[in-house]
């Protein structure tokens, strides 16, 4: 019987991916509605407010919200991924935690844009503890596996 691949590092991939989703719906919004000034993209903020309804610049502020957790989550998932792979961890391990670790980035960054309820920031809360979660799982069994603890 083979070995099951394992696809922890492209989840790797797909995590910087999710991580830069929010800024593609983004750019695609405000293209819709006013034109994407790529000359001087990160100085367009104040004028955008006055350009869009409000409804869809608060949107935008929250894709960019999201990118940037997105960004944040992906550096500690790929620490958390590269150590439990360097300590050998079961791959069925990797690969269920990463496809987890996939299922709840991008479920989050969909609460994050579309959230303008305290419900829904909640529910925003809950789903990206489940996705820390994964991440601080698999770090601390790499940690016990390099140390020799079970």
């Amino acid at each position: 019987m083979a070995a099951e691949p394992n696809y922890s590092v492209h989840a790797m991939l797909g995590a910087l991916a999710l991580a830069f989703a929010p800024q593609v719906f983004r750019t695609g919004l405000i293209l819709r509605q006013t034109g994407y000034n790529n000359v001087n993209p990160r100085n367009q903020w104040d004028s955008l407010k006055q350009r869009m309804t409000k409804g869809s610049y608060d949107m935008v502020m929250r894709a960019n919200g999201a990118h940037a957790n997105g960004i944040e989550a992906f550096t500690f998932f790929s620490a958390a991924i590269l150590a439990a792979n360097y300590a050998k961890l079961p791959v069925e391990t990797l690969n269920t935690s990463s496809l987890y670790f996939l299922i709840a980035r991008a479920l989050y960054n969909v609460v994050y844009i579309v959230n303008v309820t305290p419900a829904m920031s909640g529910a925003r809360s809950l789903v990206w503890f489940g996705g820390f979660g994964i991440s601080i799982k698999l770090m601390w069994a790499a940690a016990n596996a390099l140390v020799g603890k079970p």
